[in-house]
């Protein structure tokens, strides 16, 4: 099983650049059946692999999206999610 886990705490403690302004992504479009819709990256906590589609689980619900753990992994940003894999 393949979790994407935000860190951006972490991340912003080691990894930030102080001397420019970082312009991210607020949302990110996934494909939930026939529909598209923006989720917000402030209330992803992680996503799973699950075949070729990923839970999406957010504060509010949990979204199937249409897509791969590694296209969605190359369009979020890196400093606030990173893939991890559990070894259990």
């Amino acid at each position: 099983m393949l979790i994407l886990k935000a860190l951006s705490s972490f991340k912003s403690v080691h990894n930030e650049p102080t001397n420019r302004e970082i312009h991210l992504p607020k949302y990110i479009n996934l494909k939930i059946g026939s529909d598209y819709i923006d989720v917000a990256l402030s209330e992803i906590l992680f996503l799973q692999s699950y075949g070729n589609y990923v839970k999406v689980y957010t504060m509010k619900r949990i979204y199937v999206a249409t897509t791969t753990t590694s296209e969605l992994e190359r369009k979020l940003p890196s400093n606030l999610f990173t893939r991890v894999q559990n070894l259990l």
